[in-house]
């Protein structure tokens, strides 16, 4: 990037990540003209990522009497266990999915409703809105058949076991894993869609950290961009339309940090920017060893679904059911197994994929408001 350069484009997408990549591969090949702005390069790099660090005020303290949970990590990918919070956003061609597993999850209709006993919740959409754009996106993250519930039950050729729940409490639930379409067992990487895409109308500027979205005096519409590099350099640019794709981190910090207009930052009249950010707030509910662990991998285990000639894999929990969480007032969130090697075990020491059938122990997370793919 020359310093001072002025560029022009329809849409500029800010962050090359999933969703970045995702909405411009949408666009290729139409007489939209395409900018991704990422603020990496396309390999990873310290220094770079030096940008995503946070202060994190009141964060919890660690309690001597409390197991720490971790994320649930094996295997090769353990490391991702230490990694403070916050600081799983890569600035790098292809974003955080450079560190995923590829466990997924879509929203359930919970999840849009307006609860009345949780403040300010509720969507302008339902879930059944979005249920073709939620089948695309399946195709792109190579999953099977968007169902996360008891409706999986159907498709499967070896059903899971009845468990005797009263599903007024307690329901199944299932996650799967997004996997490379030709590298086996490893999660779908997009960098490596941004690669493949070879339209003239998309153009993609890495090293380039957009710092401000300007406005016009009036604080009514975006004028333009302002970017800058490690190495100072500075650019402009001038886009008709602006997509915020940084996450719920970066987006917000960069419309706070807008603010030569307007003081508070883009959006933040009622100082609400950034205040509803919600991590996955995580414990360890329970632990199983010896004879238990095969008596809980019968009932969560992985499921393997063969669907339009590819092997799909799903992985079984529990999660609240919607009349327990209007009873008691609690969130939407679901239970999972991790399974956990002993250090003499061959499997911990293999290079296989990190969740396969446990051979020391067991241990069920909790984690909240579960995520999307």
């Amino acid at each position: 990037m020359l310093d001072n350069t002025q560029i022009a484009a329809d849409v500029a997408i800010i962050g090359g990540g999933p969703a970045g990549i995702a909405i411009a591969r949408e666009l290729a090949d139409t007489r939209i003209r395409v900018l991704v702005l990422e603020s990496g390069g396309p390999d990873y790099e310290a220094e770079a990522q030096t940008l995503s660090a946070v202060e994190s005020i009141g964060e919890p303290r660690a309690s001597e009497s409390v197991e720490p949970a971790g994320r649930g990590y094996t295997g090769n990918l353990a490391w991702l266990n230490d990694v403070s919070a916050f600081e799983l956003r890569d600035r790098i061609l292809g974003g955080s999915s450079h560190t995923w597993i590829g466990k997924c999850a879509a929203f359930d209709e919970m999840d849009f409703a307006h609860r009345p006993w949780l403040p300010l919740s509720g969507w302008p959409i339902a879930r059944y809105q979005l249920l073709t754009a939620l089948d695309r996106a399946g195709e792109l993250l190579n999953l099977g058949p968007n169902f996360y519930d008891e409706r999986l039950f159907g498709l499967l050729h070896s059903r899971p076991s009845e468990l005797g729940l009263d599903k007024q409490f307690l329901r199944s639930f299932f996650w799967q894993f997004s996997h490379a379409r030709d590298r086996h067992g490893e999660p779908t990487r997009f960098n490596r869609f941004a690669r493949d895409i070879a339209a003239a109308n998309i153009d993609f500027l890495t090293h380039a950290t957009v710092t401000q979205i300007n406005l016009d005096d009036q604080g009514l519409r975006p004028t333009s961009l302002s970017v800058e590099s490690l190495a100072g350099k500075k650019a402009t640019v001038h886009a008709n339309t602006i997509v915020l794709c940084g996450g719920g981190i970066e987006n917000a910090r960069l419309l706070l940090a807008s603010n030569s207009v307007m003081g508070a930052g883009i959006g933040n009249q009622h100082d609400v920017v950034g205040r509803y950010l919600c991590d996955h707030p995580r414990t360890t509910l329970c632990s199983f060893t010896g004879h238990d662990i095969d008596v809980i991998a019968e009932h969560f285990n992985f499921y393997g679904l063969a669907h339009e000639g590819r092997t799909h894999f799903y992985l079984r929990g529990l999660s609240l059911s919607p009349e327990m969480q209007a009873r008691d007032g609690l969130t939407n969130c679901a239970a999972y197994p991790v399974q956990i090697h002993a250090d003499h075990d061959p499997w911990g020491r293999s290079n296989a994929w990190p969740m396969v059938p446990a051979r020391h122990s067991c241990r069920i997370f909790w984690r909240s408001e579960r995520p999307r793919p």
